[in-house]
């Protein structure tokens, strides 16, 4: 297993979805040095770390990683498991929305 302890406030995005980028290249590119199946990446997040997991697994980041020099599909895990993830649907919920006005 390996931890990713990526960076917060007051970095800004792309920061910690770059370190994450980095931290699939780098468990892929040691593969078989570490004894990993390169095939076989899960990448699990908790709360915001489930947000940034969720972000590298999706396609809404590629432009970012692209422009930094990573190719998506090579650092996207090849699974994902979401603890609580900050995450929300296209519409913030009702309460969470700016008043009219």
């Amino acid at each position: 297993a390996f931890v990713l302890k990526s960076s917060c406030v007051p970095s800004r995005y792309p920061v910690a979805l770059l370190e994450m980028a980095e931290a699939m290249s780098m468990i892929r590119g040691h593969a078989d040095e570490w004894h990993v199946d390169a095939g076989r990446v899960a990448a699990i997040g908790f709360s915001a770390g489930g947000h940034l997991a969720a972000n590298l697994t999706t396609v809404s980041s590629d432009a970012e990683l692209r422009d930094a020099g990573y190719d998506p599909a090579a650092v996207r895990p090849d699974a994902l498991l979401l603890c609580y993830p900050v995450i929300w649907p296209v519409r913030a919920p009702r309460q969470f929305r700016q008043p009219a006005g």
